[in-house]
């Protein structure tokens, strides 16, 4: 009696992944706009509008944006090194056996190390930004636009001295406060220069949201707007809102 398959021992027991596979990431449209370039981040320090006597809100997207977009750059070009030195490993890494596979045992491995590399890949990202956002809350950092917490000051009548601290923002929506979720959010756009920081935006961006922290407001963000042409035009025909006077 003879078998009915035939096993082909190899010549060479192994071979890397970069000579069987072939990858080509592809990443968010985002990453490769004008958003995340200089020349757009310069709508937020406009010279010609003076610092000195005009006080935006840190909520207002003219501040609270810069943060947004720089952010948004920092993570596209760290998932394109994240990504590239995954795909170095990876493609270095060896597929090994013993025998010839099969057209269809060599598509069910190769299908499997792709779909575990994505895997691994992803969550290799995810924990990265999980780890930064952890490290932030921990230490109880305060964000740079105050979007989190605000200076606060009390003074001890048995001391007579004045107290500084920063007291947790709780202006998002449904009265969300920073010390207790990371899930808070409120509508980013544009406010008068007389509102209160409590107050909601005159003008609305659609699909962008304000968080806690600027990670937290890129999460929440859909950048539907950054898409729409009438809504880019919005973001920058509003950069001299209520400048010169209420409208």
């Amino acid at each position: 009696m003879h078998s009915s398959t035939l096993n082909c021992p190899c010549s060479r027991f192994s071979m890397s992944h970069g000579r069987v596979m072939s990858l080509k990431p592809r990443y968010h449209s985002i990453c490769s706009s004008e958003f995340i370039e200089d020349y757009w981040l310069t709508y937020f320090g406009d010279v010609e509008i003076d610092v000195h006597s005009v006080r935006f809100l840190s909520s207002d997207f003219r501040v609270s944006g810069q943060s947004f977009f720089e952010l948004m750059r920092t993570l596209c070009k760290t998932s394109y090194e994240t990504i590239e030195n995954a795909l170095t490993v990876f493609r270095s890494n060896r597929l090994v056996t013993m025998y010839a596979l099969s057209r269809s045992q060599f598509d069910i491995e190769t299908m499997t190390r792709l779909k575990r590399f994505e895997q691994q890949t992803i969550n290799s990202f995810l924990n990265l930004i999980e780890l930064v956002r952890s490290s932030i809350k921990t230490n109880q950092l305060v964000e740079e636009m105050l979007t989190n917490a605000g200076p606060s000051s009390q003074f001890n009548n048995e001391t007579s001295k004045w107290s500084f601290f920063y007291r947790s923002r709780s202006y998002y929506t449904n009265s969300c406060s920073c010390a207790v979720s990371d899930e808070c959010s409120r509508p980013a756009g544009f406010h008068f220069q007389t509102d209160k920081s409590s107050s909601v935006p005159n003008i609305t961006v659609p699909g962008l949201f304000l968080g806690c922290y600027a990670i937290d407001s890129v999460l929440l963000s859909t950048l539907e707007c950054l898409y729409e042409k009438k809504c880019v035009k919005l973001l920058v025909d509003n950069y001299y809102f209520n400048v010169v006077c209420l409208v």
